[in-house]
């Protein structure tokens, strides 16, 4: 059965990992090893993202590169280095995005989704769960946040 994880890099290439990390072991894998993480670290970047801009290509899979205001493809330097960063979680920890969940209640007094808002009377409850984007290491998010695409804001 073929490694469904086993294509060619988008984000960073295999020589920027291997030039860019400090761990040996990661530089020492290799090449279809690490384009297996650097995939995986690609897919997860993807779910953090969600969406921006428009795909250069109608059929590519991932959200980058997109079409800049010239027509030309754009990977933007921030999406390589965050995307370097959670190779290098993935490699150590693994890609799952699971763990802790930060819970909390209590009267919601408005909810935003994309033009739309409400207010609600008082008495009106939610419950928030923000789940820990464990594949997502604070350093990438540093770099990655900025791409990202929030659907949805409430305020309590």
């Amino acid at each position: 059965m073929a490694n469904i994880f086993l294509r060619d890099p988008t984000y960073i290439t295999i020589a920027q990992v291997k030039d860019t990390t400090d761990k040996a072991a990661l530089a020492a894998l290799g090449d279809d090893a690490l384009k297996v993480l650097i995939a995986r670290a690609e897919d997860l970047v993807d779910r953090y993202i969600i969406s921006y801009g428009t795909p250069y290509d109608e059929d590519q899979t991932l959200i980058f590169p997109v079409e800049d205001e010239d027509g030309a493809s754009s990977l933007p330097d921030d999406i390589t280095k965050g995307t370097f960063f959670v190779v290098e979680q993935v490699y150590e920890n693994g890609d799952l995005i699971s763990g802790a969940v930060e819970t909390g209640s209590g009267d919601v007094k408005s909810e935003k989704v994309g033009d739309r808002s409400v207010t609600y009377d008082v008495g009106t409850t939610t419950t928030n769960n923000n789940a820990k984007f464990l594949g997502i290491p604070p350093e990438a998010i540093a770099f990655l946040s900025k791409y990202r695409n929030i659907f949805y804001k409430s305020v309590i």
